[in-house]
């Protein structure tokens, strides 16, 4: 199962943001020397969503500086107000 979304992490105290999703994570300061190194030259407005409707090929065509997560694993159990119902228990099955 290949499971494609857009992740965005929020630097700051962005109020309009709020009903755009849910945070899923916090992240360390060991972690954000990794989000320090992910390419950030991609504005808000330059085709993502219309690129993501169409597939990961249209992503990685009209985006190939992108970074991606090509791999993830759940810690812990995971929290019943997940951002999208289901799908951390399904990834989580996945890896047994």
């Amino acid at each position: 199962m290949i499971v494609f979304f857009q992740v965005f992490i929020n630097l700051g105290a962005n109020q309009r943001l709020n009903g755009d999703g849910r945070p899923f994570a916090t992240i360390d300061e060991a972690s954000m020397a990794i989000v320090d190194r992910l390419y950030s030259g991609y504005k808000d407005g330059d085709g993502q969503v219309g690129a993501v409707a169409r597939g990961q090929e249209e992503v990685r065509r009209r985006f190939p500086n992108m970074s991606w997560i090509e791999s993830c694993h759940l810690q812990g159990t995971p929290p019943k107000t997940a951002a999208l119902p289901g799908i951390a228990e399904k990834i989580q099955a996945q890896s047994k």
